[in-house]
């Protein structure tokens, strides 16, 4: 019965100690979706920015408008990925 208690004991303890490791894990991928939607918030941002300076810039013709937002496009894209 001693030896049953002493493996059940070890049992428990790797068991705690894996529970502790997979919260650390959930953690980091919560904070790394954070992370993720901020960057997602800021591209939307960006892209609402480009779409209103295409719609106000239609007046001048629309192509210094539409090279501005591709670039600032570029921008965004690039900041993502980093």
């Amino acid at each position: 019965m001693e030896p049953e208690i002493a493996g059940l004991r070890d049992q428990a303890t790797a068991l705690a100690a894996e529970r502790e490791v997979l919260l650390q894990m959930v953690g980091e991928r919560d904070e790394e979706v954070e992370g993720l939607r901020a960057d997602l918030e800021e591209v939307r941002h960006s892209y609402r920015a480009q779409l209103e300076a295409l719609m106000g810039g239609q007046g001048d013709g629309g192509l210094g408008a539409v090279s501005g937002a591709v670039a600032a496009a570029a921008e965004a894209s690039a900041a993502v990925a980093r």
